[in-house]
């Protein structure tokens, strides 16, 4: 597996993301919608979401066309070992778009994740910019 350096330390992708991703990911019946929070200034615009029990190997963020995707993926080897008598949690993935305006630099878009929280930082610009299909990274 391909390992790419950013810091701090290596950044693997989660396993599942590597074999399923794709069929998994754009599966809408199996993603659930997370509440989100939005706080925005003439400056940035700051997320934030909640998403307890995940590892930020187990985040997809992509940018594609002003709008910024949010996945996470459950491990689901973690769940076959718990082998509960009642079992009300089935969550596969979580998945959430939102629209990014046009003046949103996106090319300093910041992931950080932290204590169950993840927080997403998109400085603004003065003018509008072009947007590319790019890949934001969680630290």
């Amino acid at each position: 597996m391909k390992t790419q350096e950013i810091y701090p330390g290596n950044f693997v992708p989660h396993q599942a993301f590597v074999k399923e991703s794709d069929s998994v990911l754009r599966n809408e019946k199996n993603a659930v919608k997370p509440a989100i929070n939005i706080k925005e200034n003439d400056e940035m615009i700051f997320l934030e979401m909640m998403v307890p029990g995940v590892s930020r190997e187990s985040f997809r963020i992509v940018l594609n066309d002003h709008h910024l995707e949010i996945s996470v993926l459950f491990d689901h080897e973690k769940k076959k070992h718990n082998q509960f008598q009642v079992q009300e949690i089935d969550i596969v993935t979580y998945r959430r778009k939102i629209k990014l305006p046009e003046n949103a630099d996106t090319a300093f878009i910041q992931a950080q994740y932290k204590d169950g929280v993840l927080s997403i930082i998109v400085p603004k610009s003065t003018n509008p910019i072009e947007c590319c299909q790019e890949q934001i990274f969680v630290y």
